[in-house]
């Protein structure tokens, strides 16, 4: 593998950290839902667990449109590290906590995060490879995303599912914004 190649490959790699957060999210609320099943655990009612569940994508709406300026005036290396502290404090506040605004809160800001870096990584990698894999590489975050659910839902068979799903979503935050550090900014 060239020397190029691998540059490439790593950039989709690390761009596509956004959308297996994403996968990590959406799973997060689909556990959420089971454990408000289990009376004898549940920390949350279902009303609760599905409200906290749907409010991640109130964040994802939200940031996508203030995304789109951030990145034409930050770029999109600047953009992506922006969201990796509001990453690394939506999951514990999800995961970690047991009142329901906070859950709440976290949710709403792990959405935030989605949105706010989910297009932009897709973005970068077609600006950063060339035309004979971008085909292959701008699919890589669409893989990612079952990839992070996949990944929860196993990850939760085998230790408990809440820190399950927050290494899920901390790990590629942390991988990210390494990776990012280690870019180059794309040639827009």
């Amino acid at each position: 593998m060239s020397r190029a190649l691998l540059g490439q490959v790593a950039a989709a790699v690390v761009m596509s950290m956004t959308p297996f957060i994403y996968g990590t999210t959406l799973s997060f609320g689909g556990l959420l839902l089971a454990e408000s099943q289990l009376a004898e655990r549940a920390r949350l009612t279902i009303g609760d667990a599905v409200m906290i569940a749907a409010a991640s994508n109130f964040g994802r709406m939200a940031a996508c449109l203030l995304s789109a300026q951030l990145t034409d005036r930050l770029g999109v290396l600047r953009v992506i590290q922006l969201g990796t502290p509001i990453n690394l404090l939506a999951w514990p506040l999800m995961t970690l906590t047991s009142g329901r605004g906070t859950v709440l809160a976290g949710s709403v800001l792990a959405g935030s995060v989605v949105g706010l870096t989910g297009l932009t990584g897709r973005l970068y990698i077609a600006e950063v490879t060339t035309s004979r894999y971008r085909p292959v590489l701008c699919y890589l975050p669409g893989v990612a995303l079952g990839l992070g659910l996949l990944l929860s839902f196993s990850l939760s068979a085998l230790i408990p599912w809440r820190y399950a799903v927050i290494v899920c979503g901390i790990v590629p935050s942390v991988v990210q914004v390494v990776g990012t550090l280690l870019l180059p900014n794309s040639p827009r």
